[in-house]
């Protein structure tokens, strides 16, 4: 019988091929998984967390009936700087959590294609089809780094429990995951494979900075004077 064979028979094979080779390499998959571990350890035990400060605001009787929003803008943080603190901490958490775990992630993703270069552009020359190759490895990375991902996130919630429900919370983890996955798989193919851990790491953390959630883009002050 001659012909390639399909799709379908294609992407089993390589997907075999990849989860013999994690299998091979399963002391550095140990290893990896144990600084993310690590990591999230060192972020969840160092971060306290303040629920509340004591604080008794001093507001004169004519500033809560005064018909002048500005005189109330004014005196709007003293009622809510009991409860700033506890904010700034769990947005503080969550940055550092978010940064640190996706340049992890997402170097650690970036292994599968840069330390296997000369094997992708090899399938692409061979006139197999490709997609079969890069799906069968975006599978087994994402499996991979989703639980490793998911091992950080029960370490974070051993030590700081979570505001919401246990799944939303497994779920959040989850999604960082795959967006820090798909974009570790991109970027390697566009950058020389000496410049991909700077790019990457680069890319990461300036991005989960920018989205984290702690830099507001607008305050309250102009909220209210809207």
């Amino acid at each position: 019988r001659t012909g390639k064979p399909s799709f379908l028979r294609q992407f089993i094979i390589q997907l075999e091929r990849c989860f013999l080779v994690a299998y091979r390499n399963r002391l550095t998959k140990v290893v990896d998984s144990g600084l993310i571990m690590f990591a999230a350890f060192i972020v969840s035990f160092g971060s306290t967390l303040s629920v509340a400060t004591d604080n008794d605001p001093v507001v004169s009787f004519d500033t809560f009936y005064s018909i002048n929003p500005t005189r109330t803008i004014k005196i709007l943080p003293e009622f809510f700087k009991y409860s700033l603190n506890a904010f700034r901490a769990l947005s503080e958490y969550g940055m550092k959590m978010g940064v640190i775990l996706s340049v992890l992630i997402g170097l650690t993703a970036t292994k599968i294609l840069t330390s296997k270069r000369v094997e992708f552009f090899r399938e692409a020359k061979s006139g197999y089809n490709i997609n079969a190759y890069f799906l069968a490895v975006n599978v087994i990375s994402t499996i991979e780094q989703g639980l490793q991902i998911m091992m950080a996130a029960l370490v974070g919630l051993w030590l700081k429990n979570t505001t919401t429900s246990v799944w939303n919370y497994l779920v959040n983890y989850l999604m960082l995951s795959w967006h820090c996955v798909s974009w570790a798989l991109f970027l390697p193919l566009l950058v020389p494979n000496q410049n991909v851990v700077l790019v990457v790491g680069l890319f990461m953390s300036l991005f989960g900075l920018l989205f984290s959630g702690v830099l507001s883009p607008v305050q309250y002050e102009e909220l209210y004077n809207n």
